[in-house]
């Protein structure tokens, strides 16, 4: 059976991607091939994020791996206020609106929109980038209409036809038993 990832796809990665693969797998003092893997995917086209990401990255200490990973990648960086991109943020934060509105705690549904749509939070950004610009989402969220507390990255994409995959996928499609880009 043929890998469905595999071909001309562009992906953009979540910020919990690069997060929780620093801090918990890939460790790059330990696992430094896992970020070459990243950075030689990047040069082949192949991955991306997005400004609001590296801006989330850049919330950490100045020494950490991630805050300087997003300083030193500028280009692995696509910028996320092009007309395409904002014509499909507003159209996800009407589907928030309409969709989170008709919960039964509004309480919390209303902090999850507000999160959603707050110009400091990647997740709607990412999801409209990749609609607007044809790109999967790499991501650790998983599907959850019944979630009150946010709106997760994978119903956003479903609502607006873009796929979404996690790093297990991605590494299967695009990586060798030693991080080598393929």
């Amino acid at each position: 059976m043929t890998n469905p990832l595999i071909g001309n796809e562009r992906y953009l990665i979540d910020t919990n991607i690069l997060i929780v693969a620093k801090n918990n797998y890939y460790n790059p003092e330990i696992i430094p091939a896992f970020w070459d893997w990243v950075l030689q995917g990047h040069t082949q086209g192949c991955f991306y994020s997005i400004d609001k990401v590296s801006d989330e990255l850049k919330k950490g200490k100045e020494d950490d791996y991630l805050h300087l990973f997003a300083i030193e990648n500028p280009s692995f960086f696509l910028g996320s206020s092009d007309i395409n991109c904002i014509t499909e943020y507003a159209k996800l934060q009407t589907w928030a609106n309409t969709v989170w509105t008709q919960k039964k705690n509004l309480n919390k549904t209303s902090k999850a929109i507000e999160v959603f749509a707050s110009e400091t939070n990647a997740d709607a950004f990412l999801v409209a980038y990749a609609k607007a610009h044809s790109f999967i989402i790499v991501t650790n969220e998983t599907s959850d209409l019944q979630c009150q507390t946010n709106v997760k990255i994978p119903d956003a994409a479903n609502y607006c036809g873009v796929k979404t995959t996690n790093l297990y996928e991605l590494l299967l499609a695009h990586s060798h038993n030693n991080f080598q880009f393929k």
